[in-house]
């Protein structure tokens, strides 16, 4: 559009204007009519143009009038179009209705197109981060997210628009964001309208929805090897009441345990108990999955992956103790420290009490067990100061028969052990590898160091830590802090080996006091441990770690009673890296951990152990782990995931800038598996604030044509005028001297011609 407009200043009459720029005209040609005749047409032509030119230049100069020449043009802004096609969208709102993306991408195209001649408008889907669509890829969309983050989608949009041409956005999607953060306190601050369209229906209120969900299934962190282990699926049902529905556990579509289950109609979830051994070690994906049944409106929620890390049987220790004392405080956080040890510690406080402590996942105990069974499932049994009298007569039988059978045994240094504590002549004097004295045998509390026997040298509880112990040959070659004492003993049974004596005092037989011996009964191996000062090792040889000799000394010892030295020292260089957990919730803190082994199969403590983490993103990024003070080889790390979804980690160990064995990867996720579909109804509040708050405003999906028509309505032409002052001063003296060459220019021809 374009117009020309003539205007004057203030106070000034355009009818004056008129007025007299007529009667000037009307002068000229009165004054030039006489010439008529005289002088050639086209020279009276010419000099009635240049007076009236002048006369023209005249009555503008005293005027000035503004002239202005208007250009009007339509600006096209930009209108966003968003489509969510997480696993929601691929819900059937209706048993005969197609998926909610169906519903998008039917009616979408054609408005488009028509929206065009209007707008610059762009196409972006998402789930967790969005993707700009070109109209022909609409069709082939598919709602197979795993996760709806709204703020990263629509921020991802908006990313390469400068915000202030965009006139919209349209979000449509059903609302169901799972990111674990409020998107409202991310789109507000861009500043940008958002409409937003619901597209979807509260499935839970309608008569005929039925469905099944597996929402979770639950399993102990590590499951042993050969050993049966409850996994609990729960599951939640909706217009199934009193059916029986099969579950099953499958691996790589293979079926290998199932139970049944009968549905209620009760709001929350029912389990059904599913028992399985595993019989490799190693992490295993499994699924739990119910089939598939009549009218079911939503079918991928019928199968929920999991995983399951299988290890070799755990050390279980029981650790007993009659007082709160230093020695017993600090063999249990050594124990509690190694990997590859689980122990209860039970003290008794006063009669008939008894506190507990440990790592032993579900062990509670209130007494020590009456049942050999219970016993049965521990490896190795630990009595500190404690008197016989804490046991029934049975439950010392116990012990026996269970040490005979395979059970590992040691009895500790103390006021209330051996001799002192009343166990001569009971069934504990039968399985240690010394004779014990009557409660009157009692105690040395002279400082000492022990001094390692000929077998002691080469026993392999004693391995890696010789030097810090004299023989009969040697002094200690690396110092240690002195005992302040020990039990009593009388001697060594045949068959026994005795590995440590307190050379400074002598028995009734003149030979070195027992500190430390071990034999083996039936099955099942012993050891009593005549002094109770070791926690002196642990304090001042703390810097050194897992390589110090008191905590490879407990360690070494209950893995000898558990018979699995051996097997230890089998192990072949690498890293052995895992979680605490396969499923974390959104914002959960995620903890990795990792054991490293060299070149000969020991721990290491001064490996470089890294992760590079892959996100759902596919970005990566690294995590080093530290080493964890106090402990063998032992690495840990942990961070928060910052988004939903998929993640991978790749977990390396070098030493040395050499790689020790192979890469380990392990898969995890934030956010249970079939997050999509834990929220099934459409979030309409969510829409709704997400609109009201960046000035829009929402619509249901069969309203939309509403949305685009106001759209349509308010997009205007926007005007751009452009004024040109022709008497603007700068320009006066142009005018001037054209003024003055008219009337020269006329007055010269009229000269020539004679012209009055």
């Amino acid at each position: 559009m374009q117009k020309l407009t003539v205007s004057l200043a203030p106070g000034q009459s355009m009818f004056l204007f008129v007025l007299l720029a007529v009667v000037a005209l009307a002068s000229v040609v009165f004054f030039y009519r006489r010439c008529v005749g005289e002088i050639s047409t086209a020279l009276f032509v010419f000099l009635l143009g240049l007076r009236v030119f002048a006369v023209v230049l005249l009555v503008l100069f005293i005027f000035r009038p503004v002239v202005s020449f208007e250009r009007g043009f339509t600006q096209k802004s930009t209108l966003i179009f968003l489509v969510d096609n997480s696993g929601s969208m691929s819900i059937r709102d209706g048993a005969s209705v197609p998926r909610r993306i169906e519903l998008v991408k039917r009616v979408l195209p054609r408005r488009l197109e028509k929206l065009g001649a209007d707008f610059d408008v762009k196409l972006y889907s998402f789930s967790n981060e969005a993707k700009q669509l070109e109209l022909k890829q609409l069709d082939g969309l598919q709602a197979d997210g795993e996760v709806t983050d709204l703020a990263a989608g629509i921020a991802g949009s908006l990313k390469a628009h400068v915000k202030a041409n965009v006139s919209a956005l349209i979000l449509l999607s059903d609302g169901v964001d799972n990111s674990g953060k409020d998107p409202l306190q991310e789109v507000v601050r861009h500043g940008v309208r958002i409409f937003s369209v619901g597209v979807g229906s509260k499935l839970k209120e309608q008569e005929d929805f039925k469905d099944i969900a597996i929402t979770n299934v639950e399993t102990q962190r590590y499951v042993t090897v050969n050993n049966i282990t409850e996994i609990r699926v729960l599951v939640e049902a909706v217009g199934y009441a009193d059916r029986i529905v099969p579950v099953s556990i499958k691996q790589e579509g293979k079926e290998i345990a199932s139970t049944t289950i009968r549905l209620d109609n009760l709001k929350g979830s029912q389990a059904a108990i599913i028992r399985y051994t595993p019989t490799e070690i190693g992490q295993f994906k499994y699924t739990a999955e119910i089939p598939l049944q009549t009218d079911e409106r939503i079918e991928e929620n019928n199968v929920h992956p999991f995983t399951l890390i299988v290890t070799k049987p755990r050390i279980k220790a029981l650790y007993l103790e009659g007082v709160l004392r230093n020695e017993g405080k600090f063999i249990l956080r050594t124990l509690q420290m190694d990997p590859n040890v689980e122990v209860v510690y039970l003290v008794r406080t006063k009669e008939g009490t008894l506190l507990q402590r440990g790592n032993l996942e579900g062990a509670k105990f209130d007494s020590f067990p009456n049942e050999y069974a219970a016993l049965k499932g521990f490896n190795v049994l630990i009595v500190g100061d404690l008197d016989r009298s804490f046991f029934t007569t049975t439950q010392l039988e116990n012990i026996r028969k269970w040490v005979k059978e395979g059970g590992g045994f040691v009895m500790l240094g103390g006021f209330n052990s051996f001799g002192p504590g009343g166990y001569a002549g009971t069934p504990i004097e039968e399985i240690l590898p010394v004779r014990l004295g009557d409660r009157n045998v009692g105690q040395v509390k002279d400082e000492f160091t022990p001094t390692l026997t000929a077998e002691g040298e080469t026993h392999v509880i004693m391995s890696d830590m010789t030097d810090f112990f004299p023989t009969s040959k040697r002094e200690a070659l690396r110092s240690l802090p002195k005992l302040r004492g020990c039990t009593v003993v009388l001697e060594a049974k045949p068959g026994a080996t005795v590995i440590m004596e307190n050379a400074q005092r002598k028995n009734a037989l003149g030979q070195p006091l027992i500190v430390f011996a071990v034999q083996s009964y039936g099955e099942g191996r012993t050891a009593a441990f005549t002094a109770d000062t070791t926690w002196q090792w642990f304090f001042e040889l703390k810097a050194m770690g897992r390589e110090s000799p008191y905590v490879k000394f407990w360690g070494q010892m209950v893995r000898w009673l558990a018979n699995q030295e051996i097997k230890e020292k089998e192990e072949k260089p690498g890293i052995t890296a895992f979680l605490d957990k396969q499923y974390y919730e959104p914002g959960e803190l995620v903890k990795l951990y990792a054991r490293v082994r060299d070149d000969q199969g020991k721990a290491t403590n001064t490996a470089l152990v890294e992760a590079a983490l892959v996100n759902p993103l596919r970005e990566v990024s690294s995590i080093q782990l530290a080493y964890v003070p106090g402990t063998t080889g032992n690495y840990e790390a942990d961070f928060i995931p910052p988004t939903p979804g998929r993640y991978q980690i790749i977990f390396t160990a070098k030493q040395d800038g050499v790689l020790l064995g192979e890469e380990q990867k392990t898969n995890f996720r934030v956010g249970k598996p079939n997050l999509e579909f834990d929220q099934l109804d459409l979030n309409d509040a969510l829409l709704t604030r997400i609109a009201e708050q960046t000035g829009g405003k929402y619509y249901y999906f069969v309203h939309l044509d509403d949305l685009l028509g106001s759209l349509e309505k308010e997009q205007r032409e926007k005007t751009v005028i452009e004024k040109y002052d022709f008497f603007d001063t700068r320009y006066l003296p142009y005018f001037f001297a054209l003024f003055v060459l008219a009337v020269s220019l006329e007055w010269w021809f009229r000269k020539a011609r004679q012209l009055s």
